[in-house]
């Protein structure tokens, strides 16, 4: 499975520990999981901080099938 998360080198947990941080996770990088992230990118609680977006897609590319 492929992860887009922004700090993708990461090794430890993607999890925040911070209990006033959310992860929010999409699963799949098709028009849904796209539209999903997005929504969730435009949020008032990601831009103060509040939650973290990670998405996870199987193929290399996002997309999805078409």
């Amino acid at each position: 499975m492929r992860d887009f998360h922004p700090d993708s080198k990461r090794i430890s947990p993607y999890f925040s520990t911070n209990t006033h941080q959310k992860t929010i996770c999409v699963i799949g990088a098709g028009p849904a999981g796209l539209a999903a992230l997005k929504t969730v990118l435009d949020s008032n609680q990601y831009k103060s901080g509040k939650w973290i977006s990670l998405a996870f897609e199987a193929r290399e590319e996002v997309g999805g099938i078409w």
